[in-house]
């Protein structure tokens, strides 16, 4: 990927980070904290990209964006239509590594 595509990435979200009204690197994204941004991991000391979490009670939904740094540097967002966030944590800790 080049440097052109990983600033359109970077570009792109940071226009959803802004747009949730998500602070940049505060609060976290675990089954029980579920407002922030945050970094990722693949393992230890081994960069995965950024994330962040939100629940909107108004919508009823709770919502996942991440970007990852493996592979093709993709923007993805989850949401799950209720907010049992926890539910949306766990598949993402499994899932994360598999979609890049």
């Amino acid at each position: 990927m080049t440097s052109g595509h990983f600033v359109e990435l970077e570009r792109a979200y940071r226009k959803q980070l802004e747009r949730a009204s998500v602070p940049i690197s505060n609060g976290g994204c675990r089954a029980d904290s579920w407002r922030g941004e945050v970094e990722w991991f693949h393992g230890v000391g081994e960069p995965g990209g950024r994330a962040f979490c939100y629940l909107s009670e108004a919508s009823q939904r709770s919502y996942l964006t991440w970007t990852s740094e493996a592979g093709a540097k993709i923007l993805a967002v989850a949401q799950l239509d209720s907010l049992l966030h926890r539910n949306l944590f766990f598949w993402w800790v499994n899932v994360r590594h598999e979609i890049v």
